[in-house]
């Protein structure tokens, strides 16, 4: 098994930490303990990634166009999110 720190190193250089511990397990699908490590070894990556121009302009883009979508559906006078992660999806709608 490998350790935390090595899980980190290696996701660093890009590499896919479910697959590796997969194959580690011998396993075909992830594990609820695969999808926590990997989730928490990108943590504030989503956020981080949204501070760029590129990511911003895109943003400036879809969530009119989620909001949209949604009210197409009924007319809410707030929103919940389930499984938000770190809320990059619906936090400008």
């Amino acid at each position: 098994m490998h350790t935390p720190r090595e899980l980190e190193a290696l996701y660093k250089q890009g590499k896919n930490i479910t697959q590796i511990m997969r194959d580690r397990a011998g396993l075909q699908r992830n594990t609820d303990e695969i999808i926590e490590i990997a989730y928490d070894l990108q943590a504030g990556s989503y956020i981080q990634s949204m501070e760029t121009a590129e990511w911003e302009k895109n943003k400036q883009t879809y969530t009119p166009e989620i909001a949209r979508a949604i009210q197409s559906l009924c007319n809410p006078s707030s929103i919940l999110e389930a499984g938000v992660g770190e809320a990059t999806t619906l936090s400008g709608v």
